[in-house]
């Protein structure tokens, strides 16, 4: 990429605002093999249109949201290429031991990022199913490639851009005076990754031009500045905390930790316990949105501690903790004895790793799944022996739409308010979610059957927690018992572990050792 730069072209039609032309349309810099050319990119050319009349939050039983992290779109994809060039070259001889192709919608299980098409694919499925039905939409970060390549480094206005892309496709499907999207800043967000500075700064100037439609005015100096902000989404009732865990993450190190008022951790952490303390105060209750988990290895430890410390005590006002980056479907609990009761699985989240060395082998992927489980078990185990004693709350990671192992998404349901004597949770109560996934195997080798570039294969419904878990709602006492339920039933054991791969089969029969 280097010092290229990016022309948005051609211009928008003088009846759509100034400020959303750079939405519309645009080319984005592509390169093969090092020779730097300009790619045309058909971007969405319209924002969707302002309905009649808004969706409305009150007089339901409930609602729905969408939870979608971790697109990592890649222009460079090639269809064809090799896996060990990261999905960018093809084979430079056709008898080359790694001479696999990778399909026209990802490739599963390896390294390579999404395809410019399984974005689309994303889309399309999302405005023919979910998205008229949506209240609000969880992005929870990543919308940039990772910089794995040395051959094809990454820039600040590539990054830049892909998150313009990412925000024009929401754009394309939410109004943001109608279906809010409330974006997070992932660690690949930024250049170079894992690397962030307090702004204001090119950085953080360019992220807020991609996604300013959808964050409040009153909170853009905030976004400017610090990368997190909060969004209302019913006044007094419910609202989100979208987090900059940059500040947290122990592979920043262009930072300090939470220790000092002055750390950009510590300040994010007393803006929360103000959202928090205020929630309490009204009546209101808040969903808590970041791209990396806390967890322990992962996050500074003095950061860790105190956020530990923080979601406990206000326990009763938080709704949910939703986070991506690690790829897993799974969840554990925070306590507020942090350090004796958190689970130990470093070494077993694959992206922790590849953050760590973007140049690890294949099979990192497949160590990981194991070593998790059983760890899990172990947490779950803990945490229930104790659940006398400890307070806890409860941590959700969704799988993500980059096919590290296959493309997935969330549609939540929670509790809108009503008079019937049945709904007596708070509002913003979750209640159950949705889960649906892409088999890319089947994708890829139907299109190479069917021959035709008009092929789109369909998201598939894959599991709900209430059906495959019975949960009565997604509290953290439903899922302190979903956990002991977990380590006392294989048959859930097994099922557990092929979810939490997304049905890659990598589990290698770690369910069995609980």
């Amino acid at each position: 990429m280097g010092k290229s730069s990016v022309s948005l072209l051609p211009r928008a039609p003088r009846t759509v605002p100034r400020r959303w032309r750079t939405w519309l349309t645009g080319f984005l810099v592509g390169a093969t093999l090092g020779t730097v050319v300009l790619t045309t990119w058909p971007w969405p050319t319209t924002i969707v249109s302002l309905p009649g009349t808004p969706n409305t939050f009150t007089d339901n039983p409930s609602g729905q949201f969408l939870h979608i992290s971790d697109i990592h779109v890649d222009a460079h994809y090639r269809q064809g290429a090799t896996l060990d060039s990261y999905c960018h070259r093809h084979a430079k001889h056709s008898d080359d031991e790694d001479s696999e192709s990778v399909g026209r919608f990802g490739a599963p299980v390896s390294s390579c990022d999404s395809p410019v098409k399984l974005v689309d694919i994303t889309f399309h499925w999302l405005k023919r199913t979910l998205a008229a039905d949506l209240d609000f939409v969880l992005f929870t970060g990543d919308s940039a490639r990772h910089e794995r390549d040395d051959r094809l480094p990454r820039s600040v206005d590539e990054v830049v851009m892909l998150n313009r892309y990412v925000a024009s496709r929401f754009l394309a499907l939410f109004h943001p005076d109608v279906t809010p999207v409330i974006h997070v800043v992932g660690n690949n967000d930024v250049e170079p990754h894992n690397l962030m500075e307090p702004g204001p700064n090119p950085m953080l100037q360019g992220l807020y031009e991609a996604w300013q439609e959808y964050i409040p005015i009153d909170q853009k100096d905030l976004y400017l500045t610090m990368g997190y902000y909060r969004r209302i989404l019913q006044p007094g009732k419910l609202l989100v905390a979208a987090l900059n865990t940059q500040w947290f993450h122990s592979s920043n190190d262009a930072v300090g930790a939470c220790r000092k008022a002055d750390h950009p951790g510590a300040q994010q952490l007393v803006w929360l316990q103000d959202i928090l303390e205020q929630a309490q105060s009204t009546g209101a209750q808040v969903i808590i949105a970041g791209h990396v988990a806390p967890e322990f290895d992962d996050y500074y430890n003095s950061c860790y501690k105190r956020y530990s410390r923080l979601v406990v005590k206000y326990r009763d006002v938080i709704q949910g903790q939703l986070f991506g980056h690690n790829n897993k479907d799974h969840f554990y609990f925070l306590a507020n004895d942090a350090d004796s009761r958190r689970p130990n699985v470093k070494n077993a989240l694959l992206p922790t790793a590849l953050d760590a060395n973007d140049n690890l082998p294949d099979v990192s992927i497949q160590k990981g799944v194991p070593s998790l489980i059983k760890e899990l078990m172990k947490h779950y185990k803990r945490v229930w022996a104790d659940r006398k004693t400890t307070q806890y709350s409860v941590v959700n990671i969704s799988p993500s739409i980059i096919p590290t192992y296959n493309p997935t998404l969330r549609k939540y349901r929670y509790v809108t308010g009503s008079t019937s004597p049945q709904f007596k949770r708070p509002y913003g109560t979750l209640l159950d979610y949705d889960q649906y996934w892409l088999n890319l195997t089947d994708a890829n080798e139907q299109f190479t059957e069917l021959g035709s570039p008009l092929y789109e294969p369909d998201f598939e419904f894959l599991y709900s927690a209430r059906q495959q878990y019975n949960m009565p709602d997604l509290t953290t006492e439903s899922y302190l018992d979903l956990a002991y339920r977990i380590t006392q039933n294989k048959t859930l054991r097994r099922e557990y572990a092929e979810f939490l791969c997304v049905m890659t089969n990598l589990h290698g029969g770690a369910y069995n050792d609980a």
